[in-house]
C-alpha cells in the first residue's frame, strides 16, 4: 500500500520520512516537517525544503510559545500556529514520544482543515517510536 491509497489514521508507515509523505500529500500541506525539541529537522517533505530555514523557525516558534507560557497562566502547550495575510497558516504541533520532545509543523493552504490530519500523524509518530 502506497501514501495515495492509505488512509493516515490506519497507515503504518516503515519510516518517519513516509509517514510525512503521507500527511503531505494526504493533508495537501505545502510543507510538513518533523523536527527534534531544539528544532533540528528529522524529516522533511518536500526533501528540497531548507533545512537550515525550516529549523531556525520551528527553534524561534518554540522559545516564543515558552516565552508566552512563562508570562501568562498557561498549562503546557500543545500547538502553536500563525496565520499570515494570505490565510496560509503555519502550526507547529508539540509531541512527546519515546522519550522525547518533538514538533511537527505544517504549512497549510488557505481555509485548510488540518487539527484531524495532524493528531493522526502524532499517534503515528508515538507509536512509531514507542
Amino acid at each position: 500500500m502506497n501514501y495515495q491509497q492509505a488512509d493516515l489514521a490506519t497507515y503504518q508507515p516503515v519510516t518517519l520520512d513516509e509517514l510525512l509523505l503521507t500527511l503531505h500529500k494526504q493533508g495537501q500541506f505545502e510543507t510538513a516537517v518533523l523536527a527534534s525539541g531544539e528544532g533540528l529537522p528529522i524529516a522533511t517533505v518536500p526533501t528540497n525544503l531548507e533545512t537550515d530555514k525550516a529549523a531556525a523557525m520551528i527553534a524561534m516558534l518554540k522559545r516564543v510559545s515558552k516565552e508566552a507560557r512563562d508570562q501568562f497562566p498557561l498549562a503546557e502547550i500543545d500547538e502553536f500556529s500563525i496565520l499570515d495575510s494570505n490565510r496560509m497558516r503555519l502550526v507547529c504541533r508539540y509531541i512527546k514520544a519515546g522519550g522525547e520532545e518533538l514538533i511537527l509543523a505544517v504549512i497549510a493552504p488557505p481555509d485548510h482543515s488540518y487539527r484531524r490530519m495532524t493528531n493522526q500523524a502524532i499517534k503515528q509518530i508515538v507509536e512509531f517510536l514507542s
